[in-house]
């Protein structure tokens, strides 16, 4: 009896081990360093971009895998620009100013984006003859967009929205396959 109890407890502790311990040889899609690999990425991209680097501009293009990529610098800039505009909106002493200039914010950058991408799509391809499509016109105007994370913060708002006219312009320039000649 006591043999029994002993041999069904070894095989729990065997069953409890094999759970907590993942066989070795499986491949994982996203394990944590995978992550991290893509976040990387993600942001050397994104600085690479408010750098002036020509060369992120083709390769956003090129690469159809960042689409979801340009949605969540998008979201993400909309985002942190609403939380600071709800931050000072609170702050003034009304709780409800907070929710609407959030609201408020998030919804002017998403417009502002989507309108971006349509105008320049149609100025840059009827106008002067650009070769790019609309999705990668989208992609290479969400990374644009990057300085606009630090539009909200005082004193550099303004360098922000003058860095975000100059990388806009040089993406657009990239990705439409134009030459300032």
């Amino acid at each position: 009896m006591m043999a029994e109890y002993l041999v069904q407890i070894r095989i729990v502790i065997i069953a409890t081990r094999s759970i907590e311990q993942p066989a070795k040889n499986v491949e994982r899609p996203y394990n944590k360093t995978s992550i991290q690999k893509k976040e990387n990425e993600m942001l050397n991209r994104i600085f690479r971009a408010i750098r002036l680097d020509k060369t992120v501009y083709e390769e956003i293009e090129a690469r159809e895998d960042l689409d979801n990529e340009a949605w969540m610098i998008v979201g993400i800039i909309a985002l942190v620009n609403g939380i600071i505009a709800a931050i000072v909106g609170a702050s003034s002493g009304y709780g409800a100013a907070g929710f609407g200039a959030f609201i408020s914010i998030v919804f002017l950058i998403l417009v502002s984006y989507f309108s971006s991408v349509v105008s320049l799509y149609l100025v840059g391809t009827k106008l002067f003859g650009g070769l790019a499509s609309f999705n990668e016109m989208r992609k290479v105007v969400a990374y644009a967009y990057a300085p606009y994370l630090l539009l909200s913060i005082p004193c550099v708002g303004f360098v922000a929205m003058i860095g975000f006219f100059i990388t806009l312009f040089v993406a657009v320039r990239q990705t439409m396959d134009m030459s300032n000649g």
